[in-house]
C-alpha cells in the first residue's frame, strides 16, 4: 500500500449543464415568424482529465514505507513472545508433571518401608524381641506416610 504514491493518478471528470434559452420577439416579427418566442435548450460538456505525479514528497512516502516495516516486525517480535511463552509454559508444566510422578513415587516407596517396618516390629514383638513403644512408633510412621 505505501510503494502505491509512487504511481500517477489519473482522473476524468465530465460534468454536463443544460440551459434553456427563451427569447422573445416584438409583436411586429410574430406574423412572420409565427411565434412570438423561441425556446432553445443548450447542453454543454466541460471533460476535464488530470494526470498527477508525486516528483517530491519531502520523504513521506519513505517514513510511511518505514513506519510500515517496523509495524511488521513488532507484529514478528510479538508472535515470537508468544510462541516463547507457550514454549515455556509447556516445559515448566512438563517438569511438574514429572517432579508429581516423582513425589507420588517416593511417597508410595515410602509407605511400603513403613509398612514393612511396620510388619516387622509386630512379628519381632510377637516373638518377644521387640517392646510395644517400637512397635507403636512404627504405626505412627506408616500412618504418616499414609497421609
Amino acid at each position: 500500500m505505501a510503494r502505491s504514491a509512487l504511481f500517477p493518478t489519473l482522473s476524468l471528470n465530465a460534468p454536463t449543464t443544460t440551459e434553456r434559452i427563451t427569447e422573445v420577439f416584438p409583436f411586429v416579427l410574430a406574423p412572420v415568424l409565427g411565434a412570438a418566442t423561441l425556446r432553445e435548450d443548450l447542453t454543454t460538456i466541460n471533460p476535464l482529465l488530470a494526470l498527477n505525479y508525486r516528483i517530491l514528497d519531502f520523504g513521506q512516502r519513505r517514513a510511511g514505507i518505514d513506519i510500515a516495516n517496523a509495524n511488521l516486525e513488532a507484529a514478528g517480535a510479538a508472535l515470537s513472545e508468544t510462541h516463547e511463552q507457550v514454549a515455556l509454559t509447556v516445559t515448566v508444566n512438563f517438569y511438574r508433571v514429572i517432579s508429581g510422578k516423582g513425589l507420588v513415587a517416593a511417597a508410595e516407596a515410602s509407605l511400603r518401608d513403613a509398612q514393612s517396618t511396620e510388619n516387622q516390629v509386630h512379628s519381632q514383638m510377637e516373638q518377644g524381641l521387640a517392646t510395644l513403644p517400637n512397635y507403636l512408633n512404627a504405626q505412627a510412621q506408616r500412618a504418616q506416610a499414609e497421609l
